[in-house]
């Protein structure tokens, strides 16, 4: 559930921002009479959707920034934690040995112990994995930003030329 909400903050982005592209050229087309060329204006309301577009995208790359920085500082106390919990499971498993009277330095005791390391590697590769696709994820979550903006600000310009203001 956590993965979506930086899907949701994008789209959100996107729809805030395509409404203002929307609202922008209503406010244009009034202004300019509904209709008559201006195409000094035009050009400024698309500048300024642009520039609104990559104030967008910069906030989202910084956000996306910020969420890696936290997933790695995440992944770093998971580790500590994880090579703690080995080592007391080992400690635990090498008493237990001792109270049993079993050599903890035997063929048996050294495959026990061994999988307990086998099963901590296994837990930090299947974390590792998720943390490549999480950071995968941001990334193409900003890709797809970048898209739709590209897209938005041809949809206005392709529309301007339609209403004759370019």
């Amino acid at each position: 559930m956590a993965s979506l909400a930086p899907t949701i903050a994008t789209i959100a982005t996107t729809a805030a921002t395509a409404k203002t592209a929307f609202d922008t050229i209503g406010m244009l087309t009034n202004q300019m009479g509904g209709g008559k060329k201006d195409s000094g204006q035009t050009a400024l309301v698309l500048q300024q959707l642009r520039e609104r577009q990559m104030q967008a995208e910069q906030i989202q790359a910084e956000r996306n920034e910020r969420q890696k920085e936290q997933a790695a500082l995440e992944v770093k106390q998971s580790e500590q934690l994880r090579k703690a919990a080995l080592k007391r499971a080992m400690s635990r498993q090498t008493a237990d040995f001792g109270a049993r009277g079993i050599s903890s330095t035997g063929g048996s005791s050294d495959a026990v112990l061994l999988g307990l390391f086998e099963e901590s590697e296994a837990e930090r590769k299947r974390r590792e994995e998720l943390d490549t696709i999480k950071s995968k994820a941001l990334d193409s979550n900003l890709e797809t930003l970048k898209k739709q903006n590209l897209l938005d600000y041809q949809q206005n310009v392709n529309q301007y030329r339609l209403a004759g203001l370019i």
